[in-house]
C-alpha cells in the first residue's frame, strides 16, 4: 500500500511567489493547488482535503482587489476554527507585518513563519517551516489534543467556573 501524498494549498497573489512556493512543495514530494486570493482559497478548501496551507499574509480577498494584512489574518482565523489540524505556514516580504506574524503564531501551535524572498540558506527557510508545521500537526492529532488558543475557536467548553472557554476538552492552551 502506498503512503498518501501530502497536499498543500498555496495562497499568494503574486505569480512569481506562487511559483517559488510550488518549487519547494514539489521538492518535498507534495501535491498542491494554488489560489491568488482568499475567495479562491475558500472554494478550494471547501472541495478538497489539504494537509497544510502556505499563505501570504498580505493577500486580496477577491481577485484584483487590494491586498491587506487583515484579509490574511481573518482567513487564518477561519482555517484554525474550521480545520482543527491544518498546519499553516505564513509567508510575507513586508517587515512591517512582523507584529501580525507574532499575533498569528500565538493563535495556534501549528502556525509557522517563513520570510520572503525564499532562499535555501535563509533562516527559517520555507521547506523547514513546512516540515515543522506538519510534524506539530501530526503530534497533536495523534495525542488527540486540540491546538487552539484562548481567543480563536468557535467551540466553547463549560469550565465549571461559570466561564466559557474556547476549544473543547483536551485542548492545549498557549
Amino acid at each position: 500500500m502506498e503512503a498518501k501524498s501530502l497536499r498543500a494549498l498555496i495562497v499568494d497573489d503574486l505569480p512569481e511567489s506562487r511559483t517559488a512556493i510550488l518549487e519547494r512543495v514539489d521538492v518535498l514530494g507534495h501535491e498542491s493547488d494554488m489560489a491568488s486570493c482568499v475567495e479562491e482559497a475558500r472554494k478550494l478548501l471547501g472541495k478538497n482535503d489539504y494537509d497544510y496551507v502556505v499563505l501570504d499574509l498580505q493577500i486580496p480577498n477577491r481577485k484584483g482587489g487590494p491586498d491587506m494584512i487583515e484579509y490574511g489574518m481573518n482567513f487564518i482565523n477561519e482555517i484554525i476554527a474550521e480545520h482543527t489540524y491544518m498546519a499553516i505556514v505564513v509567508v510575507t516580504a513586508h517587515g512591517k507585518t512582523y507584529s501580525h506574524v507574532v499575533e498569528v503564531m500565538g493563535k495556534s501551535p501549528l502556525v509557522r513563519y517563513a520570510p520572503k524572498p525564499f532562499t535555501n540558506d535563509s533562516e527559517p527557510n520555507l521547506t523547514k517551516m513546512i516540515r515543522e508545521a506538519l510534524e506539530k500537526a501530526e503530534e497533536y492529532r495523534r495525542a488527540g489534543l486540540l491546538p487552539c488558543a484562548l481567543s480563536n475557536s468557535r467551540k466553547k467548553q463549560k469550565t465549571g467556573t461559570g466561564l466559557d472557554m474556547p476549544c473543547a476538552k483536551n485542548s492545549v492552551f498557549m
